[in-house]
C-alpha cells in the first residue's frame, strides 16, 4: 500500500469521525410528517371489521368444498334419474344464491348501497348464461365442462360484485 493511500484513508477516517461527533443527537426531518402519519393511522382504523374477512373466507371455503364434492361425485356415478340431477343443480344454484346474498348483505352492512352497481349489464349477462348452462345440464348431466362452466359463471358473478364494492383507496400526499 502506498504512502498516499494511507494518508487518504487516514484523512477519510478522520473526516468520518469528525462528522459523527458533529452530528446532533436528534435528527429533524425537513418537513412536518405528523399529518401524513395521522392520516395513515385513521385510514387503518376505517378498514372493514375482522368478522367480515372471516365471512369472506368461510364463503370461499364453502364454494370450494361444494365444487370439490360436485367434481368428485360427477365422474364416478352416471346420473340416470332426472330428479337427482334436478336436486343437485338446484342445490348448486341455491348455494350460489346464498353466497350472493351473503355478499350483498355484507356490502350493505358496510354502508354501501346496492344501487351503486356500475356493471349491471355484465351481471345480467352472467346470470343469463348461468341459466342457459343450467338448462343444458338438465339435458346432459354428465358433461364435466358444463359443470365447470356453471361454477366459473357463479364465481365470476361474485367477483364482479366484489369488484364493484371494493374500497377505493385515494393515496394523497400530506
Amino acid at each position: 500500500m502506498s504512502e498516499s493511500t494511507k494518508i487518504n484513508g487516514k484523512q477519510r477516517l478522520d473526516d468520518l469521525i469528525r462528522e459523527a461527533v458533529d452530528t446532533p443527537d436528534r435528527y429533524e426531518p425537513p418537513q412536518n410528517l405528523w399529518r401524513g402519519i395521522e392520516h395513515g393511522l385513521t385510514r387503518q382504523q376505517q378498514r372493514s371489521p375482522p368478522w367480515l374477512r372471516y365471512a369472506w373466507a368461510s364463503a370461499a371455503v364453502m364454494v370450494l368444498a361444494i365444487s370439490a364434492m360436485t367434481l368428485q361425485w360427477m365422474p364416478t356415478q352416471s346420473v340416470d334419474d332426472t330428479s337427482e340431477v334436478t336436486r343437485l343443480i338446484t342445490a348448486v344454484n341455491e348455494h350460489h344464491e346464498s353466497q350472493r346474498n351473503l355478499l350483498l348483505t355484507s356490502i350493505q352492512s358496510s354502508g354501501l348501497s346496492t344501487t351503486e352497481i356500475s356493471s349491471q349489464t355484465e351481471l345480467e349477462q352472467l346470470r343469463q348464461a348461468a341459466a342457459q348452462v343450467t338448462e343444458q345440464l338438465m339435458n346432459d348431466p354428465n358433461n364435466q365442462s358444463l359443470w365447470q362452466l356453471l361454477q366459473w359463471l357463479h364465481q365470476q358473478e361474485l367477483e364482479l360484485l366484489k369488484a364493484n364494492f371494493a374500497p377505493r383507496q385515494n393515496w394523497q400526499q400530506a
